[in-house]
């Protein structure tokens, strides 16, 4: 009888270290398809380290580093006949403008601007005198020329007056 006690308690100690062990292994498994889908998360399916590090670049650049020029009311005349769009020269990125007037007609398109370019075009000429806004529809470009976003679109007020 205590033989048969001991062979019991035997198995199980027995059954116990085996649960152990499968309790373990299952516990190893499910951290390892949380690290695998937390990679796959963080990295949106792109394994490829370098490409996803550019991609978060592309994507810091078309929001957080494209800065552009503000603009308040312009008055246009014959001493100041132009308008002029910049890219400021902290931009990583190329910028491109179209200018369309009230009906939608496109007045100017700039060249695809490098960070720290200017363009410009003479507005007096081709408005009649008085209000005007005109529509600045932003196009962002990475330095390989890939576009990194829709139009940006910015609306700007501008007054042509007749010399004196």
């Amino acid at each position: 009888m205590y033989q048969d006690k001991y062979q019991f308690e035997k198995k199980k100690k027995g059954g116990i270290d085996a649960c152990r062990i499968i309790t373990v292994v299952l516990l190893a498994l499910l951290l390892i398809g949380f690290a695998v889908f937390f990679y796959i998360f963080i990295t949106n399916g792109n394994i490829n380290a370098e490409e996803n590090a550019k991609e978060t670049k592309t994507a810091i650049n078309s929001t957080v580093y494209t800065e552009l020029v503000g603009y308040g009311p312009i008055t246009i005349n014959s001493d100041n006949e132009e308008l002029v769009f910049e890219n400021l020269y902290t931009n990583e990125n190329y910028l491109t403008y179209i200018v369309l007037d009230e009906d939608n007609e496109t007045l100017y398109e700039t060249a695809c601007l490098a960070p720290g370019e200017k363009d410009s075009f003479n507005v007096y000429e081709l408005l009649d005198e008085g209000e005007y806004t005109l529509t600045y529809s932003i196009f962002v470009y990475s330095d390989s020329f890939e576009l990194l976003n829709g139009d940006i679109t910015m609306y700007q007020d501008i007054i042509v007056e007749e010399s004196e």
